[in-house]
């Protein structure tokens, strides 16, 4: 009887809030994530694929289409074209809201999710091994072991599903979200490597081979780290121990934090290629003389390709230093700091655009004002004043003019400001 009261008071002090909104951050975190790398398969492979330029596809796939090899190509294409249903309807599943509210809806997409990713992980198990493509041995082994996962997975999935079983069903089908998010774990761990690193470390980018990427296909495929999490989500559900359940938190936490920066960097990425891409095929990339003055050297809007990822990259690690945060929430104080520096960038840009150069020689004056009351030289509100002003000057000088900025904020607001406010309260004093 002792022993019963014991267990009950043990669950009952069990909290389970932390856990579960560790998961949700993951979940918010790797949806946004998931879908901008479904705009991403749509804006190259679609666009590709249905205008029959199939030589785009190398650009992105190397060896993705061989002419003269249509049943090759047809693999390649069912595989990409497919991907999209894998990584746009895969976080719709997961939605409480779907599964109870459009059960329908929810049946049909988890049939055509579950096709699909049997298919698509057979497809791409016969072009590693088929079409010679990039990576070593270990890499192709790695992929082959995903492919098993997701077949397997897959059908367990259906089994419990078509049991009425739907504990276990929800079960496997987390299990096969997990597995089949491979691809995408795989580019997000790259690309936070090549930001940290700004060079290809560890693997040779011709042939994309080497130790760090066959480390990295390992925990992205054979034994993907998502799968990890997840079973330990499973296991600290199933205990209900408070420490269990703060230390899966915490682990979590920390891989959707490294995640989330991944993307941010990726969302920045995205937008100046597309922009770049856009200036190419619209008239060229445009140049700008340094202060506008054209005896000195012009900088090419090429450059800020590489440094807005890398500037994106290091504010949100700062932000993330600094405020220490531990949920999806930003503080106020970051939003209005982002926002006070893009209104700043953008107004800039345009009377710079509408030739309002008197206007302009006022605002300067104005934004030194500003920073003996507000500390603009914070990480956010470089990043935006810079996102401001990039459509008109390209990302290069925006970055050294905000840099400059940023410096003389902190000197006013830490040095200048704290002697002001001294001197005030000093003659408040004396009166």
């Amino acid at each position: 009887m002792k022993t019963n009261v014991l267990s009950v008071k043990k669950k009952a002090t069990y909290n389970p809030k932390i856990l579960d909104f560790a998961a949700k951050f993951w979940y918010i975190t790797a949806t946004i994530g998931q879908w901008i790398f479904g705009y991403y398969i749509i804006s190259v492979y679609y666009t590709s694929t249905f205008s029959g330029d199939f030589e785009k596809w190398n650009k992105v796939l190397p060896k993705g289409y061989i002419t003269g090899d249509w049943k090759g190509n047809l693999i390649v294409g069912i595989h990409v074209v497919l991907a999209a249903i894998i990584v746009i309807g895969g976080p719709l599943q997961i939605i409480p809201l779907v599964r109870t509210r459009f059960k329908t809806f929810h049946r049909w997409l988890g049939r055509t999710y579950v096709f699909t990713a049997i298919l698509i992980s057979i497809a791409g198990l016969i072009m590693v091994w088929t079409r010679g493509t990039v990576g070593d041995t270990i890499q192709h082994i790695n992929i082959s072991i995903q492919s098993v996962y997701i077949v397997v997975f897959a059908i367990l999935t259906i089994k419990f599903a078509r049991e009425k079983q739907f504990a276990k069903h929800r079960m496997w089908a987390l299990r096969l979200f997990m597995v089949c998010s491979g691809v995408w774990f795989f580019r997000v761990g790259l690309m936070a490597w090549l930001v940290i690193h700004q060079a290809p470390v560890g693997f040779d980018p011709e042939t994309f081979s080497g130790p760090f990427l066959s480390i990295l296909s390992t925990f992205a495929y054979s034994i993907p780290i998502s799968l990890i999490l997840l079973e330990m989500y499973f296991y600290a559900q199933k205990k209900q121990n408070q420490v269990i359940s703060y230390i899966t938190s915490s682990i979590i936490f920390v891989f959707t934090l490294i995640m989330a920066l991944g993307i941010f960097t990726a969302i920045i990425s995205i937008a100046i290629w597309s922009l770049l891409a856009w200036n190419h095929t619209h008239g060229g990339v445009p140049s700008h003389h340094i202060l506008n003055k054209k005896d000195l050297p012009e900088i090419s809007n090429w450059w800020g390709g590489i440094l807005l990822p890398l500037l994106a990259w290091f504010v949100g690690f700062r932000i993330q230093k600094r405020e220490n945060l531990i949920d999806s929430n930003l503080p106020k104080k970051v939003i209005y700091g982002f926002l006070g520096g893009l209104l700043i960038g953008i107004l800039i840009a345009t009377l710079f655009t509408f030739d309002f150069n008197e206007i302009l020689g006022y605002l300067l004056p104005s934004i030194l004002l500003i920073a003996l009351f507000y500390p603009m030289y914070r990480a956010e509100c470089l990043l935006s004043f810079v996102l401001g002003m990039t459509l008109t000057f390209g990302a290069v000088l925006p970055t050294a003019i905000g840099t400059i900025l940023c410096l003389i904020g902190f000197i006013i607001f830490g040095l200048i400001r704290p002697a002001v406010v001294y001197l005030l309260s000093f003659l408040k004093g004396l009166v």
